[in-house]
């Protein structure tokens, strides 16, 4: 049983989803809406959008929030969010909301536990940028305003009071005029106006303890009214604090045109997901009903834009009624050539003979290149139904899956169209299924080098009849030839197998739908199957369905397949979501070796009945594009997933240790941030306290896990050596260093050394040697150390030499013997300096960066310094002393140093700084040497004696620094500590007065207070992955064993991912 009395917990809620329900002709506008889904569904991008959201609703002032004087007496503010189309009025009583002409208004009542709930008064607004709170004495209610919505949330500062722990957490509620009408789950409710009109849609609740354990969270009524509901917490044996993972709503676009447009009814995407093109083709263009249309939008950072609105107006062959321009849609690879179907155009007067078009862009300019259509072309061919581009947009295939061919009434076809220049030409017809109404063609497919093309014929088969198929055709040169068919093992009548079809970029991969599929006697569930290649001859390696697939869901109606052919992405257009009939959803597969893994389940949040969602699906290696042509009355909507990477929540590294180990005190990891060293200096090893271990955790891509590979121990080691109070990993992850530095050395009583570890070939970690200077009682050798990318170059602090002076050793390695290069020695050195308290290494090893935090300035006492030394022919020589020019007395600049890897960028800790809050300042070499930089601190308002700058890092690139405050109070959490992360931006062309080169990314922390989170920090190459060592965490029953956190750095948003 938790003792809820000594400890100071934090709980965060999910932000709640608030959502008009969509009426006719008028398009939802959703605020936020995480929907509760099983374990095995996403209901958004698997980046967490909140903290996206948050970032960018922060950085533009037009989600800021602005000062509204309700009356004289009455704090109040106001937000706008128009990217949700939404209005936000917040004073002290209430939150009052609009969207359309849909209104509400609402507000936390009380909380408690079990029944016994206390009611909440005088509320304190406290409004910054995007973000506001409601501070009440025990709690706060906050609000964030972004693109993605207004997330609302509450952080609990300690529990409640209660006679009983057993029952559970209760936030209530008040709804004034709305009604909630609870789900048959509990996990959300509708809201309704008093006339019974559906309005809203409140949901998303989903908790995590500290470990990551799902608890479990639900909705009550209050009463037979409706108005007012319970947000329940089950906590009981629950690791606090607890954390939510939102489920947060996904980038939804929504042409700005008429309902009945099908907005959606194809999509293509680009090979970087930055540009997007969406068909609607059944939009009307002036007086010209169902011409057609596609949109193209384009990303910058996380916002969508409309950059074009293609039609065959633009090009020499005007569009005309019921063209249905935009029925299929194709983007090459750079995203800069568009192909664009419309199979029912007439041409030369012959009637729905189809036709597809080619545009180009140039800048953020496009426009049309020609009109493609076959020589062979004839009325009610329907060319274009299907179309596909190769990866460089050289190569177009259309299909004409009513094409009459030898002799068969509608047997299909396709013809290929190569283009040099600007000019096109027509380069082959496919053609091979020798059978009416087989309509080979109905979906295309083309591989990234445009050699290969797949087709699909849907009404292909005898026995049984009408089964489908799918042939692919192959070109040598500048001829095409069949090459296979593929036939689904055991398919039955009207399965529609290859309804749709898609590609791997090597063309050896072939995904292909069969949305009539009868799976298990429900019919029409419908399925996919995937077939590999090898020497012309292609193979079924399984079928793919649905784990919760019934009849009617229409399952390979889409598909799409990594470039790798390692996930695919099939959609299920007419399935049932939360009793929402033909909603749709889309299924997620990836392999696993020569496995395909169960499918995760992607749905529109915010779907409704007859959406369609999974019509059409596009996938790039970091995005997905989802189409529902049926959404709000057939205006139609796209989605937009991030459906690339692993580990969206917090991994913790523990490690195999015990209490008071202290693991975290020092941090590691390697250029591709696959292998990280951790500290535990007071680690007790074979009776010998504090002794001090590391631990090695190597992370697998393929697995995406981690696991702990070597506990590294000296060898030699002591009681009280410490080992492990540094660490350090070379570039390539093949070689670690441990600094133990009151380690006894021949006798001589804490003379420190360091102890250097290699990795093997299968994995094993080896004692490879121990370092130990010039072996001088008190010298302290290791207090910090460094490698540089090969590890065959090493730094090593000695703080304690000549009455803590201090002084540093270089180290180099040749084969397997390291030879002590040279000692390091400040021109201006003088006794108390603590020379060599931190250290770091360029990675050709050729520039060192040597902190001594206590070196007096003029006459400013411990200001601080540190010193760069640089390798020349024959030795290393001081190249400058780096104090702040702003600094002044007790500063301890240099308590912790950084260097980019080209040893051009330096940053420096001084976490007494600004008279105790601390600060990290930059230093820059160019060619006129070293320049005093950029000057970070901690945000106005940070809580506590933080030590800002107690550890500093910076990725290889230089273009990521962060800086560890161990100390700052968090949520009221004494010394919990945090870590800021800040991302680098170039001067624009024209600087603004906002432009701040080093930009804050989103906070960084654990949650509890005395894990002293942020002691150490390190990033890797490109700072992609940043690790935290924070060596006060309680781990079950073993107080401040430690831990170490390893974040994930994914599209401007970490993900705090856990290790186990």
């Amino acid at each position: 049983m938790l003792t809820y009395r000594t400890l100071i917990r934090c709980l965060t809620l999910l932000a709640l989803l608030l959502a008009p329900f969509p009426q006719a002709n008028v398009p939802m506008s959703p605020v936020i809406q995480p929907e509760a889904q099983p374990s095995n569904t996403i209901a958004l991008p698997l980046e967490a959008q909140t903290s996206i959201s948050t970032v960018i609703g922060r950085d533009d002032t037009a989600y800021h929030l602005t000062p509204s004087a309700a009356d004289e007496t009455t704090a109040a503010y106001q937000a706008t969010n128009s990217a949700q189309n939404l209005q936000a009025q917040f004073t002290s009583e209430a939150v009052l909301l609009q969207s359309n002409d849909q209104q509400w208004d609402m507000h936390l009542r009380a909380w408690g536990r079990g029944q016994n709930l206390a009611v909440l008064k005088g509320a304190v607004l406290q409004a910054a940028d995007n973000r506001i709170e409601y501070q009440y004495a025990e709690l706060s209610e906050w609000y964030v305003n972004g693109p993605y919505g207004l997330q609302q949330g509450f952080t609990l500062r300690q529990p409640p009071l209660a006679d009983s722990d057993d029952e559970p957490l209760a936030l209530n509620l008040d709804l004034a005029d709305y009604r909630a009408q609870l789900d048959a789950d509990g996990k959300g409710a509708t809201l309704s106006t008093p006339d019974g009109a559906s309005s809203l849609r409140y949901a998303g609740l989903l908790a995590y303890d500290a470990d990551g354990r799902a608890l479990s969270t639900w909705l009550e009524l209050i009463d037979g009214s409706g108005s007012a509901l319970n947000i329940r917490v089950a906590d009981a044996g629950a690791r606090y604090p607890l954390t939510v993972d939102p489920l947060v709503q996904q980038v939804k676009l929504i042409a700005a045109d008429a309902p009945g447009d099908s907005f959606g009814i194809s999509v293509a995407l680009s090979r970087d997901g930055n540009t997007a093109l969406i068909g609607a083709d059944a939009a009307d263009v002036l007086t010209k009903t169902y011409q057609g249309v596609a949109y193209v939008f384009t990303r910058s950072d996380y916002a969508w834009n409309l950059q074009a609105k293609l039609s065959a107006d633009l090009s020499t062959f005007d569009g005309e009624t019921n063209d249905f321009f935009g029925i299929s849609v194709a983007l090459s690879d750079n995203g800069n050539t568009a192909l664009i179907g419309a199979h029912q155009a007439d041409v030369a007067g012959k009637s729905e003979q189809g036709a597809a078009y080619v545009f180009t862009r140039a800048g953020s300019t496009w426009s049309a290149q020609t009109r493609l259509v076959p020589v062979e072309g004839v009325a009610f061919d329907y060319i274009g139904r299907s179309v596909a581009l190769s990866g460089d947009g050289n190569t177009a295939l259309i299909s004409a899956d009513a094409t009459d061919a030898n002799g068969h009434t509608n047997e299909g076809a396709a013809y290929v169209f190569a283009r040099s220049g600007s000019s096109w030409t027509q380069q082959g017809r496919l053609i091979h299924s020798s059978m009416n109404y087989a309509y080979m063609g109905h979906a295309v497919a083309l591989s990234q080098d445009g050699n290969t093309a797949l087709l699909g014929a849907v009404g292909y088969g005898s026995s049984p009849a009408n089964c489908g198929a799918a042939f692919t055709f192959t070109r040598t040169g500048t001829t095409w030839a069949y090459e296979d068919d593929l036939l689904a093992t055991g398919g039955l009548a009207t399965d529609n197998f290859g309804y749709s079809v898609a590609l791997s970029d090597d063309g050896n991969t072939a995904l292909i739908g069969a949305s009539g599929a009868t799976v298990d006697g429900k019919d029409d569930q419908g399925a996919a199957y995937l077939f590999t290649r090898s020497n012309h001859v292609w193979t079924q390696q399984t079928r793919l369905i649905a784990n919760d697939g019934e009849a009617g869901d229409k399952l390979g109606y889409s598909v799409a397949l990594l470039g790798n052919g390692a996930v695919a992405y099939v959609g299920a257009y007419q399935d049932t979501v939360d009793t929402y009939p033909r909603q749709g959803s889309v299924y997620h597969f990836t392999k696993s070796g020569s496995t395909w893994l169960a499918p995760n389940k992607v749905v529109a949040s915010s779907g409704f009945i007859d959406d369609e969602f999974g019509g059409a699906v596009a996938v790039s290696g970091s995005m997905l594009l989802v189409g529902a042509h049926g959404y709000s009355g057939d205006r139609g909507a796209a989605y937009f997933f991030m459906p690339e990477g692993s580990g969206t929540r917090e991994v913790k590294v523990t490690g195999s240790g015990n209490a008071d180990d202290r693991l975290g005190i020092s941090v590691a990891v390697s250029d591709s941030g696959n292998t990280v060293l951790v500290g535990a200096y007071l680690a007790d090893v074979d009776g010998n306290v504090d002794q001090g271990a590391a631990y090695a955790f190597l992370h697998s891509d393929s697995a995406a896990t981690w696991r702990q590979a070597a506990k590294l121990v000296a060898p030699d080691g002591a009681a009280g050596d410490r080992f492990g109070w540094s660490v350090a990993v070379s570039g390539d992850g093949s070689t670690g260093v441990v600094g133990a530095y009151q380690a006894d050395v021949n006798g001589k009583a804490d003379a420190g050394a360091a102890y250097v570890f290699i990795r093997e070939f299968l994995g094993g970690v080896e004692y490879q040697g121990k370092l130990t200077g010039a072996e001088v009682a008190g010298d302290h050798l290791g207090y910090a150390v460094a490698l540089n990318d090969d590890g065959n170059v090493a730094v090593l602090g000695a703080i304690g030499h000549n009455s803590d002076q201090g002084r540093a050793f270089i180290y180099t390695r040749s084969g397997t013997t390291w030879t002590n290069a040279q000692t390091l020695l400040a021109f201006e050195g003088e006794t108390g300096d603590v020379f060599g308290r931190s250290v770091a290494l360029s990675a050709d090893g050729l520039v060192a960066l040597v902190g001594a935090s206590r070196v007096d300035v003029g006459t400013a006492t411990d200001q601080g310094a540190a010193y760069v030394f640089r390798k020349t022919s024959e030795n290393w020589v001081q190249e400058k002393q780096m104090t702040d020019m702003n600094g002044a007395a007790g500063d301890l600049l240099g308590v912790s140093v950084a260097l980019s890897e080209n040893g051009n960028r330096a940053l420096l800790g001084a976490y007494q700084g600004e008279d105790g809050p601390g600060k990290a300042v930059f230093f820059e070499h160019s060619s006129g040497g070293w320049g005093q930089g950029e000057t970070l601190r901690a945000p106005v308002g940070s809580l506590g004696d933080l030590r800002y700058g107690v550890s500093v890092a910076l990725s290889g690139d230089g273009q990521l620094a962060v800086v560890g405050a161990d100390q700052a109070t968090m949520n009221g959490h004494a010394n919990q500590g945090a870590v800021y992360v800040y991302k680098y931006t170039p001067a624009p062309a024209v600087l603004s007065p906002q432009y701040t080169p080093w930009k804050l990314q989103p906070l960084l922390t654990d949650g509890i207070a005395n894990d002293y989170f942020g002691f150490s920090v390190a990033a890797n190459e490109d700072g992609s992955v940043v690790t935290v060592g924070a060596y006060g965490v309680n781990v079950g029953q073993n107080n401040a064993q430690g831990a170490a956190y390893v974040y994930l750095f994914q599209h401007q948003v970490f993900l705090p991912a856990i290790l186990r």
